[in-house]
């Protein structure tokens, strides 16, 4: 089980929009498998940065909707059984994506109504900014859009805004491949958690760098079945659950 004081950031949106992509960026490790090509994470996969007292964060990659009719229906039951876990929520958007249908849909009827209802943080993360165009523009000296990228990158923030009815103060953007923008995400999610779990994680931890958000701690990927941390259910590699039933054992 996640012990008490451990915040649980959920980390939801459509398949491919590079869920898998920002956990790794956030943790420092491959913990979370990724492909350009093929859907990858079929089960809810917890990424926990464990601190050397006890504390720490944990990162739940799970599966994205819009893959399928079929997983879409048994991906709609697992949010709904994942979220009452959660303290902050981050819905990921792919920033070169224009078809946000499946994005609109599963926000509003599942988990804004959630969020609402019990004063659950959300943020919105768009993410994989590099490949915004003019994508050719993307300074990957300096690790920053060129100037048209980032004005159709704050178009897209606008857009985005609308479409889900969010703030601006509540959408980030960044580029894992690019390490762009993770500073700030990080310190938007430590403000964003409840009181007692910002007060208790910042007190340990410097959050001024990605390199200080990891200072000290180990990374370690748990798969998790709905409800129970399955600690134990890989032997291999991180990320790896050779262990696992196929797709619904979680269910």
């Amino acid at each position: 089980m996640l012990v008490h004081y451990q915040a649980v950031v959920g980390v939801l949106g459509k398949a491919g929009a590079g869920k898998s992509a920002l956990c790794n960026a956030l943790s420092g490790q491959e913990c979370a498998e990724v492909s350009d090509v093929d859907v990858c994470t079929r089960y809810p996969l917890e990424i926990t940065l464990s601190y050397r007292d006890g504390n720490g964060l944990s990162l739940l990659d799970v599966p994205g909707m819009g893959e399928s009719t079929a997983h879409d229906k048994d991906y709609a039951e697992l949010y709904r059984r994942l979220l009452p876990e959660l303290d902050l929520i981050l819905w990921v958007i792919k920033g070169d994506d224009r078809a946000l249908s499946v994005d609109e849909q599963v926000y509003r009827d599942i988990v804004r109504p959630y969020a609402e209802r019990h004063c659950v943080p959300v943020m919105v993360v768009i993410s994989q900014i590099d490949k915004i165009e003019p994508s050719q523009e993307w300074d990957w000296s300096h690790h920053h859009p060129g100037p048209q990228q980032a004005a159709n990158a704050q178009n897209k923030r606008r857009s985005v805004c609308r479409l889900l009815a969010v703030p601006p103060a509540q959408v980030c953007m960044v580029s894992a491949r690019a390490g762009y923008g993770l500073v700030d995400l990080v310190e938007a999610m430590i403000s964003a958690l409840p009181t007692e779990k910002r007060k208790h994680a910042t007190r340990r931890h410097p959050f001024s760098s990605p390199a200080g958000f990891l200072s000290g701690a180990t990374c370690t990927a748990t798969c998790r079945r709905h409800g129970a941390c399955l600690a134990n259910a890989s032997k291999s590699q991180p990320g790896m659950c050779s262990d696992l039933n196929p797709e619904k054992e979680w269910l």
